[in-house]
């Protein structure tokens, strides 16, 4: 491309230094051989009025009114406004008054919205690379040009970038309209003599008066030149659907694109509407994909459709994520959002043939007004208190992965809650995973993967047979509260099985594997009980790949002998009083208090609160 931005014409080509085209497409063949490449459409913006570059200030065409409450007449015995411009008070003492500038009187004046669609302003753009010779690249979140087979001797010039980037994209303004404009590259990044190896970003500029929104990408190429790390293959699926997920609906439309309400609360920012929104959107697309796809996030459906004889593609999911969420979404808009895949194994194109056009969701959002799901509170005579407690994180970045600990130990654990062993592994935490924070050097425990710190840290729950038959874990704590007002461990059960007799476990009946009714001791109702003690080593794979000796622990103890020499006290003669998880006036850099909290419960019609 010449300083004026047109393309070189293919007479020049054929003079130019070294045949620049032909050196080219040596350096990116070894590129395009494996790899399937694709031009990517940023879809763009539902168009909406408003302030821009272009129109900075709102004029009496673009239709914007400013609302006003107005004000009343100075004159007037009524707090409202005269519905007319003329005021009769009814009385001789003041005549007929017209309103002017003296009284005070401004009528109610409604709002409209600024109805200027901006020709000029890019909301979106795609590539014209007729020779597709880009790639996205996950990691850098760029497009990219990989030219791998450069050296000393052939090195990529600026003069060479110009021939393989693009030289026009289509841009999609906030009119509606689509146009497609020359590309001026600024290669500035690269050395004026060429290069060998290196990464340099490389950026185009749209001709005046264009000019991206801030939701708009950046027309941006990052080129990897050498034997530096290659462009990850990309990946083909098509025929693509979303899957919507639970409590959530989502409409296929007639133009192939598909739909999504959203109800949020009426009062909800731009912020927080752009960390809810993801959440509830659908997070896999079903599909035909490539069969050796298996590690890039796709999962096969063995009970997915039929493909054509010799064709080596399965349908299956791909997990996906959202990259396309405005900043300023606002409630009562429609949005249309392009999902990404979420794993950078490989780079998806998702519905690469477009046969069914571009996978889109229409998202409308739509308020919820709080006050008609909002009841009285029913406060009773007690002061409630709540605390947060955690181990390493307060705020996740994260929200739905919370308070994870780190998992450092390998296992086998139990599939299903009869007894079956899965023939995986699984990863679980250790005692340098979870003695921190709020746990360091106690015996009651918060956290995941817990489950070699004895019976009472790893619990039960209701997806397991001790679950189903007990409300809970046994005799944690003392029936009566220790002296301090608090409740207290109960250390005389610590290094005993949920029973005080440890030699004589209670016994019970239920079904077994086969269908078939067991005895067994109660904890051993407790899913993967034989784990919840100390870790006894690494997984042992023998001959067959199947698991050796992986489903076992020592010290299995209401608390394990790891938990209670890590608390550093004599269970004999110490007591633990859990006042410094429950006593607001107790501080700890891993708690906050919230006291006297209201507005939790409500009375039923026997005068039972309930939350």
């Amino acid at each position: 491309m010449n300083e004026g931005g047109t393309p070189y014409s293919p007479k020049r080509l054929k003079t130019t230094r070294w045949g620049t085209r032909a050196a080219a497409w040596a350096l990116v063949a070894a590129l395009l051989i494996p790899m399937l490449n694709w031009a990517r459409v940023y879809a763009a913006e539902t168009p909406e009025g408003g302030l821009c570059v272009h129109h900075p200030a709102h004029t009496p065409d673009c239709g914007f009114v400013e609302a006003s409450l107005g004000s009343p007449c100075s004159l007037s015995p009524d707090t409202g406004l005269p519905e007319d411009q003329v005021y009769t008070p009814g009385s001789d003492a003041l005549p007929e008054h017209v309103h002017d500038e003296t009284c005070g009187y401004a009528p109610a004046q409604e709002g409209h919205p600024c109805t200027y669609l901006c020709p000029y302003c890019v909301s979106g753009w795609e590539w014209n690379n007729p020779e597709e010779m880009l790639a996205w690249n996950e990691d850098a979140k760029l497009w990219g040009l990989g030219l791998p087979g450069a050296s000393e001797s052939m090195p990529v010039t600026r003069e060479m970038l110009a021939e393989l980037l693009p030289q026009s994209a289509t841009v999609s303004t906030l009119d509606g309209k689509k146009s497609e404009q020359a590309l001026a590259w600024d290669l500035s990044a690269v050395p004026e003599t060429g290069a060998a190896q290196g990464r340099f970003s490389v950026s185009a500029s749209l001709p005046e008066p264009f000019a991206l929104t801030g939701s708009a990408p950046t027309l941006s190429v990052l080129v990897e030149v050498g034997e530096g790390e290659v462009l990850a293959s990309n990946r083909a699926l098509n025929d693509c659907s979303f899957r919507a997920q639970p409590g959530t609906t989502v409409t296929k439309n007639d133009d192939g694109t598909w739909s999504m309400d959203v109800y949020v609360l009426s009062n909800a920012t731009s912020a927080q509407l752009k960390e809810v929104v993801p959440s509830v959107l659908p997070q896999l697309i079903y599909g035909r994909g490539y069969s050796d796809a298996s590690d890039g996030g796709f999962t096969y459906d063995p009970n997915g459709p039929s493909v054509p004889s010799g064709e080596p593609s399965k349908w299956g999911t791909l997990e996906i994520a959202w990259k396309t969420i405005p900043d300023d979404m606002r409630i009562g808009q429609v949005y249309s959002l392009k999902p990404s895949a979420k794993s950078s194994a490989y780079n998806w194109i998702i519905n690469a043939n477009y046969g069914d056009g571009e996978l889109l969701l229409n998202v409308a959002l739509h308020p919820i007004d709080v006050n008609q799901h909002t009841v009285p509170a029913a406060n009773p005579d007690a002061t409630v208190n709540l605390f947060d407690y955690w181990v390493k994180t307060e705020n996740p970045t994260v929200a739905t992965n919370g308070d994870i600990l780190v998992k450092s130990d390998l296992h086998i654990h139990e599939e299903g809650d009869t007894g079956e062993l899965a023939k995986t592994a699984t990863n679980y935490s250790t005692v340098t995973d979870w003695n921190l924070g709020i746990n360091r050097n106690h015996l009651l425990l918060f956290g995941d993967g817990m489950i070699h710190s004895g019976l009472w840290n790893k619990g039960a729950g209701s997806n397991c047979r001790y679950g189903q038959l007990y409300a809970g874990m046994e005799g944690i704590v003392k029936n009566v509260l220790a002296e301090d007002g608090y409740p207290e461990l109960n250390l005389e059960n610590a290094d005993k099985i949920l029973t005080s007799d440890k030699t004589s476990p209670e016994i019970v009946t239920v079904p077994g594997p086969d269908d078939t009714d067991v005895t067994i001791a109660k904890y051993q109702l407790i899913k993967d009980y034989a784990l919840t003690g100390d870790h006894d080593g690494e997984i042992d794979y023998d001959g067959n790949n199947t698991p050796a000796g992986a489903y076992s622990s020592d010290n299995i103890q209401n608390l394990n002998q790891t938990v209670i020499e890590t608390w550093g006290g004599n269970i004999d003669t110490d007591t633990e009083s859990l006042q410094y998880l429950f006593d607001p006036t107790v501080s700890h850099p891993n708690k906050t208090s919230y006291t006297d909290v209201k507005g939790l419960f409500q009375i039923d019609d026997e005068g039972y609160y309930y939350l």
